[in-house]
């Protein structure tokens, strides 16, 4: 009989844990990321802080299943950056506008892992303000992206959850760019790439780790 009672209990705890993401849930949330760090190129040291501000939302067409959208605006700034022929003070404004797919697995009760895959048109200005030379340059770019992030999410209240997310663990971008420039020295130029890159090789010191927090609904 206690064998039986043992049973029950797991497959009812199983269910629970399988039902966190309930079919035609609706997931309203964002994410809050922060990096620092530093390097060093031809003898200057350069250092760099930014983050990222990220508004979700999406609903699960099955169960543990998300589909939705995402918005985010991404400031950062670079201090003492070797640009040829001085140093440069970089401001950087990013955004980007895409949809994604996020699959939940269960692992414990009210802890699961996720994964999610994103696409989506993506913007970015930056200005580099030079030491020693007048004028500044304004690099402009924009493109489409696909990428992949893992993450964790806890369910700390019935309603809403808070995760935590490696960005862009594997991301592949088309990008146009465009350079103009007040200096004579650095020209005006535009060119089309492609280019792949990950967080796992990342220099900053908190490898693009992000917090983030989601409302069921």
């Amino acid at each position: 009989m206690r064998k039986c009672y043992f049973i029950a209990l797991l497959v009812f705890s199983s269910s629970l844990l399988s039902a966190q993401i309930q079919k035609g849930s609706i997931l309203l949330g964002g994410q809050l990321h922060y990096s620092t760090g530093s390097y060093e190129e031809d003898d200057f040291n350069a250092k760099t802080s930014g983050g990222s501000v990220g508004i979700s939302i999406g609903k699960a067409f099955k169960e543990n299943t998300v589909v939705g959208l995402n918005i985010s605006f991404s400031p950062r700034k670079e201090v003492d950056v070797y640009r040829w022929p001085d140093t440069a003070n970089v401001s950087i404004h990013n955004s980007s506008y895409g949809v994604f797919v996020r699959q939940y697995r269960p692992l414990a009760k009210g802890l699961l892992l996720f994964g999610e895959a994103d696409a989506g048109y993506t913007r970015s200005n930056q200005t580099q303000d030079y030491k020693n030379m007048e004028g500044d340059v304004l690099y402009k770019q924009q493109g489409g992206y696909l990428s992949l992030a893992p993450g964790l999410a806890y369910q700390l209240f019935k309603k809403m959850q808070v995760e935590l997310m490696l960005s862009n663990l594997l991301s592949l971008q088309y990008t146009a760019f465009k350079t103009e420039s007040e200096i004579t020295e650095v020209p005006n130029s535009k060119r089309k790439e492609f280019f792949f890159s990950s967080n796992l090789t990342s220099n900053s010191s908190l490898g693009g780790l992000g917090i983030g927090f989601r409302f069921i609904l």
